[in-house]
């Protein structure tokens, strides 16, 4: 039987959930869908500030001189204990001339497959198929095998990692 209690637990649960999904709270942690908080093209200090209740720990730091030649400034955010595939995760979150442009989000190497065929379940098939890294060019993601991450890319970044990963041997 449907009390007026009852009633009003259901509605305000409900009301939470379309909240929260509509606030992009309700990253589902087992999904391999890029978390809505990685916005590409964001600042360091924006991104800090939505990771400080998702990480337990969190260090930002400047990379000086930058690893890739033609940037100004390079940056890195590491977070331990992000929500992702089902596990706390460590991730690197990789700052260029001030945006976000690359997430790396550290897998164990016995979840390697299952990563994979979930990612091919979700995206479809990998436009680039290589020993180290599967690419979904199309929705700027890699799988990579060595070392095992999950990574993110912003649409700015997608040229230079497209080619990195295409000079690689095929998969067997």
């Amino acid at each position: 039987m449907l009390t007026k209690t009852r009633f009003r637990i259901c509605f305000i649960t409900l009301c939470a959930s379309a909240l929260l999904g509509a606030c992009g709270g309700g990253h589902d942690p087992n999904s391999v869908k890029k978390p809505k908080l990685i916005e590409f093209g964001a600042p360091l200090e924006a991104i800090e500030s939505k990771l400080n209740s998702r990480c337990d720990t969190l260090e930002s730091y400047p990379i000086d001189p930058p690893q890739f030649a033609g940037l100004k400034s390079q940056a890195q955010i590491d977070c331990t204990g992000f929500a992702y595939f089902g596990a706390k995760r460590d991730v690197e979150f990789v700052f260029v001339d001030g945006a976000l442009a690359i997430a790396h989000i550290n897998v164990e190497d016995s979840e390697l497959p299952a990563i994979e065929q979930a990612f091919i379940d979700t995206l479809g098939t990998p436009t680039h198929s290589k020993d180290t890294v599967l690419v979904f060019a199309d929705h700027n993601t890699a799988v990579r095998n060595n070392p095992t991450e999950v990574t993110f890319f912003a649409a700015f970044a997608a040229p230079s990692l497209i080619q990195s990963a295409s000079i690689r041997p095929d998969r067997e």
